[in-house]
């Protein structure tokens, strides 16, 4: 048991660097300014936190393959694996972050509440953590851990809880909630980067730009064609329902007709599992 326990506590002591800053700034903000602001951030963190933890599950059920991986020193595949990874996760969470700053004015309102105004302008502030902090979890799941590698993997998320101390009792004095949602961003945008520099050296890892520029594009597309058929609409249930359903199908649309991989693949997947659950029912 004690030859287990030192690696183990190389685990859990990031886990609490990461609680620490992800919570800290509510602390501060709570001491430095009022409850109020509290509750806005918090509830300005929440919906990018749901769709993060949606996104990243995957990492969970890759991480058992990946170790596997490692134990048998299958490099190529390792970064193929990872690569892939990397870039279907930002497949749906671009799209994410831009559909979140798009459907704000109209969700707020009716999901939050008139006293949750100031979400219209923080949500968007804050959207991009939805495709930064993705990145840093694949990478800190997928490589350093399945690699052993807990020094990296620390020395990321103490400088994140170091940063994050600093930056909120400068900003938080000064501009109040807006600093603490600028802390959060900074923060996971330090760790993520952190871990990219690494990968990239062990690993010579690069982000498909082409590709990239597509799932923007796309992205881009999806927003304007919200923006112009729920133009002049009340922010009510039902039109935020109906920019959802438009914000895909034009995505879906745009990404087909750019030729983004991921949309078809996806498509055999459920094609694929259909067509089991099918064949299991019959031969039952």
């Amino acid at each position: 048991m004690i030859r287990h326990l030192f690696p183990m506590i190389a685990y859990f002591f990031p886990q609490i660097a990461v609680i620490f800053y992800t919570t800290l700034s509510k602390t501060i903000l709570g001491v430095l300014d009022s409850q109020t602001s509290v509750g806005i951030y918090t509830n300005t963190l929440n919906l990018s936190t749901i769709i993060i933890t949606m996104i990243s599950t995957i990492n969970l059920v890759m991480l058992p393959k990946m170790s596997n991986l490692f134990s048998k020193n299958k490099i190529d595949e390792i970064n193929k694996t990872l690569h892939s990874l990397i870039h279907a996760q930002l497949f749906i969470s671009i799209p994410a972050a831009f559909g979140v700053s798009a459907l704000a004015a109209t969700l707020v309102p009716w999901f939050f509440g008139n006293d949750f105004e100031a979400l219209k302008i923080f949500i968007p502030i804050i959207a991009p953590v939805i495709i930064i902090m993705p990145i840093g979890i694949a990478i800190s799941n997928q490589y350093l851990l399945p690699s052993g590698n807990t020094r990296i993997y620390a020395i990321s998320t103490f400088g994140g809880a170091a940063i994050s101390i600093v930056l909120n009792f400068t900003l938080i004095p000064i501009i109040g909630v807006v600093g603490s949602v600028l802390t959060s961003l900074i923060v996971e945008t330090f760790v993520t980067v952190f871990r990219l520099i690494y990968l990239n050296k062990k690993t010579q890892f690069t982000f498909d730009k082409n590709l990239i520029l597509r799932i923007v594009a796309s992205a881009t597309v999806m927003v304007l064609m919200i923006v112009v058929t729920t133009n002049g609409m009340n922010a009510t249930f039902v039109t935020t329902l109906v920019q959802i359903v438009v914000g895909v199908i034009s995505y879906a649309g745009c990404s087909t007709a750019l030729k983004v991989p991921f949309l078809k693949d996806l498509f055999v997947v459920l094609k694929g599992k259909l067509y089991q659950s099918k064949r299991y029912k019959v031969k039952n």
